[in-house]
């Protein structure tokens, strides 16, 4: 039995060595897998490293492209508060203009009431304009006037060197009277001497008379044209302080004759002419119902 205990042992042992022996190659050829491993897992480490170095480099890029942008925004609104601060600029600007155009439009009326209050003399002229008369007058004017109220003016011929006597308001010095307009030869004088009949009662207000542009002359010449008429006079009217919804005027057109045929015409807003109603024509006289003041043009049809 102990003899066979020991073989048994000894067999056993022999198997062992022989089992050993056998897995050394087995182990021998796995060697070289273990270390393809080790480098694949050595090229993964490196791969992991490069994409966290890419992740890296693009987030920096990112944080540049969002401070670039956030520049870029500051920009943008610096510029927006320029342009919202120049166009604040320009409305002051303008309200300062406007303001300036409104305090000199006041002036000039405050100017021309002061002159004036409700009815107004206008430009005097002395001497002869077209030399055709030869008398020379001298007037006083005086202008009257006591705190608030109206100033009164008085006019007062003080001789004449063709012997003193009266004169006409159709006849020269002209007085309230155009006697010129731009583009128009042989010009035929127009004033007004005042006594407007508003409703159906005479006053003291007057039409302040004043000269044309060429443009309004080049119309009416066209207008003449149409209608087979010649022009000879075109007048601005004015009356500062006067209201009304119609009134007569009594226009003093100098050379005018009883007889004549006249046609007087008032250019509209647009630019257009409208007739005005004649209501007489006599020496020196061409009597008008109007609604407004404005342009007036006179025409000759005879």
């Amino acid at each position: 039995m102990r003899r066979k205990g020991k073989n048994m042992k000894r067999t056993i042992a022999l198997v062992m060595a022989v089992l050993m022996m056998c897995s050394m190659p087995v182990m021998a050829a796995e060697s070289p897998s273990a270390a393809e491993a080790a480098k694949a897992a050595a090229e993964a480490a490196k791969a992991a490293s490069d994409a966290a170095k890419a992740a890296s480099d693009a987030a920096k890029r990112a944080a540049d492209a969002s401070l670039s942008a956030a520049e870029a925004a500051k920009t943008a609104g610096d510029a927006a508060k320029k342009a919202g601060d120049a166009t604040k600029s320009a409305g002051d600007a303008s309200k300062s203009a406007a303001d300036a155009a409104k305090a000199a439009a006041d002036a000039v009326k405050a100017a021309t009431s002061a002159q004036s209050g409700d009815y107004y003399a206008g430009p005097i002229y002395y001497g002869n304009v077209d030399n055709s008369v030869h008398n020379n007058y001298t007037y006083k004017i005086t202008v009257k006037s006591t705190g608030d109220k109206k100033p009164k003016v008085v006019i007062k011929k003080q001789g004449s060197s063709s012997g003193g006597t009266a004169v006409s308001v159709a006849e020269p010095p002209y007085i309230n009277t155009v006697t010129k307009a731009p583009g128009l030869d042989c010009v035929v004088p127009v004033g007004q001497g005042g006594k407007l009949v508003i409703g159906g009662c005479k006053t003291r207000a007057t039409f302040v008379m004043r000269e044309t542009t060429s443009a309004k002359v080049s119309s009416a010449k066209i207008l003449a044209a149409q209608i087979g008429g010649v022009v000879k006079n075109v007048v601005e009217t004015y009356a500062p302080g006067v209201r009304f919804g119609s009134c007569q005027v009594d226009f003093k057109v100098y050379g005018c004759k009883t007889g004549d045929l006249y046609k007087v015409y008032q250019m509209g807003a647009n630019g257009t002419w409208q007739e005005v109603k004649v209501d007489e024509i006599r020496d020196g006289h061409i009597i008008c119902t109007v609604y407004k003041t404005g342009t007036f043009a006179f025409i000759k049809m005879n």
